[in-house]
């Protein structure tokens, strides 16, 4: 409950939401093949915040398919993300098939920093996933199984103590690998080792 999600009247729902890049890398259309097989949980609510290649596409889909349960924003300043967070219960990191080897996205830090659980839509055996399953903050989906991701949703929305917890272990695992002391202390010691010619 705060001043995004009251200006947008999702507060008193269930929030699963995507902000970023709209485009191929991000497979989003399994997003909307979810929204509509769930369209009838009255507080079950998804949100997609960016723009990007496929924006256009995607929402003129949504349209076409009649999806009251689906919230499109443009790009939001920047300054709004932590109210973003704050008033989403899973947070989407989808990557398209074939995707998954080619980098963790920046995004899931911030998600787990936020104490937000990571919804990861992604092959099972990529960085995301292992990470994901390694930390326990959060859900993997393989890429593609609209779903599976559907039944996922639903088994979070009935337990969202569940979903709490891996909140928390996200925002642990941050403060305890990449908080900025952290960071400094890691560089701080290279640096060390580099300079004083014992490398």
């Amino acid at each position: 409950d705060n001043d995004f999600s009251r200006r947008h009247g999702i507060y008193k729902k269930f929030i699963i939401s995507y902000a970023g890049n709209v485009g191929p890398a991000q497979g989003l259309d399994t997003f909307i093949d979810v929204a509509d097989l769930l369209k009838n949980e009255p507080d079950i609510h998804f949100m997609m915040i960016g723009n990007g290649l496929l924006w256009d596409r995607l929402t003129q889909r949504i349209n076409h398919l009649g999806l009251t349960n689906f919230t499109c924003l443009s790009y939001q300043p920047y300054s709004l993300m932590p109210m973003i967070y704050a008033a989403s219960d899973l947070c989407l990191v989808p990557q398209a098939p074939e995707t998954g080897c080619d980098a963790i996205p920046s995004k899931v830090y911030r998600i787990m920093a936020c104490e937000r659980p990571v919804l990861a839509l992604t092959d099972s055996n990529s960085d995301l996933a292992r990470l994901i399953s390694g930390v326990g903050c959060g859900m993997v989906v393989n890429g593609g199984s609209s779903r599976m991701m559907a039944d996922v949703i639903i088994e979070a929305y009935k337990n969202q103590d569940s979903c709490r917890r891996m909140g928390k272990l996200g925002r642990k695992h941050v403060e305890a690998h990449y908080a900025r002391n952290v960071v400094t202390n890691h560089y701080n010691g290279l640096i060390g080792v580099l300079t004083s010619g014992r490398h």
